[in-house]
């Protein structure tokens, strides 16, 4: 989009909004030094904040600061979707560096939802997948490698409910369980599913924040073309470091609003 047709006014309201998101109690002097802003347009937009609720002003200090209001600005963002936007732009460098298609997946019940994924970018997706596309937890790689990671509690609660579903692609939780810690010492975990067309091999990694993963970033080849070997020696470290990416990045811009710690558990 040109700067034509940006609205000025709009944009300098959001940059003040945003800093007022991440600082509180603020003065006009301090805002207008840290945005750029000049003085005569802080107080104004401040003025339209505060009568559409979004910012509050303490008129004895002389500072301002957001109100409740701005959680109604977030409603249909949720922590998934800040999730695949962050990979996004991670996802497609991944792709443009090994040539396969990427995904990212959480969990969703029974089942881990791809939320975005590199197919279309990928001259090597033969299979497409669009997101959306939902595979077992317990009979995929990046449902076992979340489930390596989480939580004993949680993992129990999430195998007790894959095992109440009726997915016929579950796996018996004792050979997946046993697994499981070789799967978090190791890193990562490796599916292989014989398809009509090809035979599809998946490797993911978990997308870690604060200790937790929200996630897994998955690798999707065919194993006629590239045997696991190599895959493991070609695709893995960089698949891990873009995970690593992904999860710095979700740390270093972690919304003061979002559930600190506790993401998707």
């Amino acid at each position: 989009m040109g700067n034509s047709t940006q609205i000025r006014a709009l944009s300098r309201g959001l940059k003040i909004l945003a800093f007022l998101n991440a600082h509180s109690n603020v003065t006009v002097a301090e805002i207008a030094s840290s945005t750029h802003v000049a003085r005569t347009t802080v107080y104004r937009i401040l003025e339209t904040l505060i009568a559409e609720d979004l910012v509050r002003h303490d008129e004895a200090r002389s500072t301002y600061s957001v109100r409740i209001g701005v959680r109604s600005l977030s409603q249909g963002f949720d922590d998934e979707a800040w999730l695949t936007d962050v990979a996004r732009p991670h996802m497609l460098e991944l792709t443009r560096q090994i040539k396969w298609p990427v995904s990212i997946a959480t969990p969703s019940g029974a089942f881990m939802l791809v939320r975005d994924t590199t197919d279309y970018a990928s001259p090597l997706a033969i299979q497409k997948v669009k997101p959306g596309y939902r595979v077992p937890l317990l009979g995929s790689a990046a449902g076992q490698v979340y489930l390596a990671f989480v939580s004993p509690r949680l993992r129990q609660t999430l195998v007790s409910v894959t095992l109440r579903s009726d997915d016929p692609n579950w796996m018996p939780s004792a050979q997946v369980m046993a697994g499981l810690g070789q799967i978090r010492r190791q890193g990562y975990s490796v599916f292989h599913r014989p398809m009509r067309v090809t035979d599809r091999t998946t490797i993911a990694v978990p997308v870690i924040m604060h200790d937790r993963p929200l996630g897994a970033l998955v690798v999707r080849f065919a194993r006629s073309a590239v045997g696991l070997d190599e895959a493991i020696r070609k695709i893995l470290r960089p698949l891990q470091a873009a995970a690593d990416k992904i999860g710095g990045e979700l740390i270093s811009n972690s919304p003061p609003l979002a559930r600190e710690g506790d993401v998707l558990e």
